[in-house]
């Protein structure tokens, strides 16, 4: 079931397939320490296996390569000097800032860090920015990382979940104490 859910992914966005990997890649590593890994890994790989070359036949069948940029015809080429600039406005842009329009995911921020900084958490909070960046990575290195006329930080939107866990990191830290 995680593998055909990993497998629809890509299917919702060309962007999407980062975090179908990133997850994927969490599910295998976890799977490693499991019983009779490799057969796990096989029935969780088959799905997507089969979804990913059905994805790319797709795009040779639409426009004539396997490149799911080819969509979209502007030809803007990407760079990772944009990254910077990107993230900063993706966080912090007065019209399409993630954060100037919700200030209290800065606590989500926090919790991270108290993640990283405490040996109990510090996996499930690595295993989030395994995910997470290189997402932000792609959706940032292109040069309008606000995404046209749309929602403050919608290139954020679909990772915000994930940031869940670590926004009740530091309420709880504050009722023990």
């Amino acid at each position: 079931l995680h593998g055909r859910r990993s497998a629809l992914l890509p299917w919702m966005h060309s962007r999407f397939p980062v975090l179908a990997g990133g997850l994927g890649a969490l599910v295998l590593l976890r799977l490693s320490s499991t019983k009779n890994p490799a057969a796990k890994a096989v029935a969780f790989l088959s799905i997507p296996a089969i979804s990913a070359v059905l994805w790319v036949g797709y795009f040779v069948a639409i426009y004539g390569r396997p490149d799911p940029s080819a969509a979209y015809a502007a030809g803007e080429i990407g760079s990772f000097r944009f990254v910077p600039g990107g993230l900063a406005g993706l966080l912090f842009d007065q019209r399409f800032g993630l954060v100037t329009y919700a200030p209290v995911l800065l606590v989500a921020f926090v919790g991270a860090g108290m993640m990283l900084a405490r040996r109990e958490t510090r996996r499930l909070a690595l295993e989030l920015l395994f995910v997470v960046i290189p997402y932000l990575l792609t959706v940032t290195h292109f040069a309008m990382w606000w995404a046209g006329w749309s929602p403050p930080a919608r290139f954020f939107a679909p990772v915000l979940p994930l940031f869940a866990v670590p926004f009740d990191v530091p309420f709880i830290a504050v009722s023990r104490a």
